[in-house]
């Protein structure tokens, strides 16, 4: 016998599981970014975390939007995008905070603020699960 609140269970574990995997995309690209251009592109780790943040929001995005929750997107993307982009933003204060306070004081093995971009990614992450605790269904 099937039960209804048993299935509903199951998909909000699935869609949890496939958000903590973006959530680990999307770090995982972000500190490779960083990395990347800090260690081999010799830029400052100000620079270098601005684009790498956010190449790490629109991947997130995208991802979530086609795999997390597919079939649960607003008819128009563009607000979508902004709206998430907004929610990012509260969060990134928050981050580049911590990321700012910490490329004094961590260490940076090899010369890449690594352990700033951890800290500061450690101290922010309620504004994606604030921006997923808003997904609807779609409207037709």
């Amino acid at each position: 016998m099937s039960d209804g609140a048993g299935a509903a269970n199951t998909g909000a574990a699935s869609t949890l599981r496939r958000f903590i995997v973006v959530g680990g995309v999307g770090f995982c690209l972000d500190a490779a970014l960083l990395a990347l251009l800090t260690g081999l592109a010799g830029w400052t780790p100000w620079h270098a975390r601005l684009v790498s943040a956010f190449a790490a929001i629109v991947a997130t995005w995208l991802l979530n939007r086609h795999y997390t929750f597919a079939g649960r997107t607003m008819k128009r993307w563009s607000i979508e995008a902004l709206l998430y982009l907004l929610t990012q933003a509260c969060g990134l204060t928050v981050n580049f905070g911590v990321f700012g306070a910490c490329l004094g004081i961590l260490p940076r093995p090899g010369g890449m603020p690594l352990p700033a971009q951890m800290a500061g990614a450690a101290a922010a992450p309620r504004r994606a699960a604030a921006w997923a605790s808003t997904r609807r269904p779609a409207r037709s």
